[in-house]
């Protein structure tokens, strides 16, 4: 059975950190720095790659938040909570955002499209890596609970064991991570990453929406569109990579 990772917060004087916050933050500096150093591998300009990485976040950020409000119908009944960032973030719509992000970027300072996509490879390359604090702070909040179960994977619950769907996926993080470490030891055409990592978690997403605890049922959820969508963007970045080789 996986432990039952008990949610911890550190105070100084009036100050209260909770480690959902600290590893996010985590997430973000483990991402930039990823990112700098391969950009500068790759010869993408790292100035250029730091403009676009804060841009990729701020939107991402943004992105969450506001499909955080639209899926749980908060945001018609109380407009302000989109200024409440700290009230909810949806992990789908930061990736819609953050992309958004890049695309605005680069055509306000038309980067070419040849290093548009290069810079789709190094953030897709760099997503696991941070991605692994992220999931672990939620492994902490336990904001993902799934559907009760007998399995080694489910976790002791208060209320019985269950699966902990970010837990779950904290550690199917580390599987893509170490993965993506192995086949880097090789060359790939541009864009491998990107569409690989798509590939890898649009079915994998879809598969965990099967263990929510409210499932809508008769039609797909919003987190099986977003899947679907994900494994389609994935194929035509494929298609992309076999035109231009």
């Amino acid at each position: 059975m996986l432990p039952y990772l008990r949610p911890s917060e550190l105070k100084i004087g009036p100050l209260t950190f909770h480690a959902f916050g600290a590893l996010v933050m985590i997430a973000v500096l483990a991402g930039a720095a990823i990112v700098d150093r391969r950009a500068e591998r790759l010869g993408f300009p790292r100035k250029v790659a730091s403009r676009l990485y804060i841009w990729m976040m701020v939107s991402g950020f943004v992105g969450a938040h506001v499909a955080k409000t639209i899926e749980e119908g908060t945001l018609w009944a109380d407009p302000l909570v989109l200024l409440r960032v700290w009230s909810g973030l949806y992990s789908f719509g930061g990736i819609v955002g953050g992309l958004l992000g890049i695309l605005c970027f680069a055509r306000w300072y038309r980067l070419p499209r040849t290093g548009l996509w290069q810079f789709l490879d190094v953030v897709a390359y760099a997503f696991p890596f941070a991605w692994i604090f992220g999931r672990l702070g939620c492994s902490f909040a336990h904001d993902h609970s799934g559907i009760r179960t007998a399995s080694w994977l489910g976790v002791p619950f208060p209320e019985g064991r269950r699966f902990d769907l970010g837990l779950l996926e904290f550690l199917f993080t580390i599987l893509v991570a170490a993965a993506f470490l192995i086949l880097d030891r090789s060359k790939h055409p541009t864009g491998f990453y990107f569409a690989l990592l798509l590939l890898l978690y649009g079915p994998f997403r879809f598969f965990l929406d099967g263990l929510h605890v409210e499932r809508p049922h008769g039609y797909l959820s919003p987190d099986g569109c977003f899947a679907i969508a994900a494994v389609l963007t994935g194929l035509a970045a494929l298609a992309a990579m076999r035109r231009a080789a």
